[in-house]
């Protein structure tokens, strides 16, 4: 879990840690989008009773924050939009 220095972290089931311990652009280049991003300095109290349901919590860096943030971002981008074609 994060420390009071940490600002940034990374949570992670068994498939996008493995693809994260490879590398960010391993876990980046798939489609695997179960992992979350969280900003400590401007989370909630359920942004981190969320974190705790996390398999895996790992301190980041802010750039990778913001690499895995936009990752996830297009990710769903895509899904959503997938949706919006199968209901029109």
């Amino acid at each position: 879990m994060a420390t009071e220095e940490s600002r940034y972290v990374f949570c992670a089931g068994e498939e996008a840690i493995g693809l994260f311990r490879r590398s960010v652009d391993a876990l980046t280049g798939s489609t695997c989008s179960e992992y979350m991003v969280y900003d400590l300095r401007s989370t909630n109290q359920g942004d981190r009773d969320d974190m705790q349901q996390w398999e895996v919590n790992l301190e980041i860096e802010e750039a990778t924050y913001r690499t895995l943030h936009l990752d996830l971002c297009k990710k769903h981008r895509t899904e959503i939009r997938k949706r919006r074609r199968i209901v029109s």
